[in-house]
């Protein structure tokens, strides 16, 4: 299990760059701890941008942006960062993966009724991903549980050709492809491990709330 876990972080060392969120002396920093509740699954080094006005990472039954379809297909949070940067968004990205059960922490800039939204891919799955939109941080700490979301851009074949990263597949498999067929070609709930493919629903099946994401502005 710890040369799986050494594993499951070097490879996305490789994907992810640690930024200590543009905290400006200015501002009080936002600490924002993501805990993966699932007992089975991981999710990929998360992406957190705090903002003042409203970011839309994802919106049921509507088409995935590319942003969202290179995250939810390869764990990729480049086109995210850069989406949140267009909107003045202080940002925060992880160089490690949250593994079942685990808890990880990042920090961003803003204040009090900042907004937080924040994605992560679901692994072992073709496109699933946790995300949220703008949520406003109260006066004290905020709790919010996040649910499995299928970003539609992908065929859930549970084939490990088609999915990224060592965690229950080999490592090999592609990540994010336009030219793949699309599924449904809109964001809609995940329908969960079928046993389609090469992935166990025994080994890697999980029930929502897949995350849960405690924000509070510290001093």
């Amino acid at each position: 299990m710890k040369n799986l876990i050494r594993t499951v972080c070097l490879f996305f060392l490789l994907v992810a760059l640690v930024q200590p969120g543009n905290v400006s002396a200015a501002e009080d920093m936002i600490e924002v701890k993501i805990t993966n509740l699932s007992a089975k699954v991981v999710l990929t080094p998360p992406i957190v941008a705090a903002s003042k006005g409203q970011i839309t990472v994802f919106q049921l039954t509507e088409p995935a942006s590319v942003a969202l379809e290179m995250l939810a297909e390869g764990g990729s949070t480049a086109k995210l960062a850069l989406m949140f940067e267009e909107h003045n968004a202080s940002v925060a990205q992880a160089a490690e993966p949250i593994l079942p059960g685990q808890t990880l922490t990042l920090y961003v800039s803003g204040k009090k009724n900042s907004r937080i939204s924040l994605a992560s891919m679901i692994l072992p799955t073709n496109d699933g991903f946790v995300a949220m939109n703008s949520i406003k941080i109260k006066r004290h700490e905020t709790t919010t549980y996040l649910s499995a979301y299928d970003a539609g851009t992908e065929v859930n074949d549970e084939d490990c050709a088609h999915i990224p990263g060592p965690f229950g597949c080999d490592g090999n498999g592609e990540g994010y492809n336009s030219a793949l067929n699309e599924d449904e070609d809109f964001v809609y709930p995940h329908p969960g491990t079928h046993g389609e493919g090469e992935i166990s629903v025994a080994e890697f099946s999980w029930t929502d709330p897949v995350a849960m994401v405690t924000a509070r502005v510290v001093k």
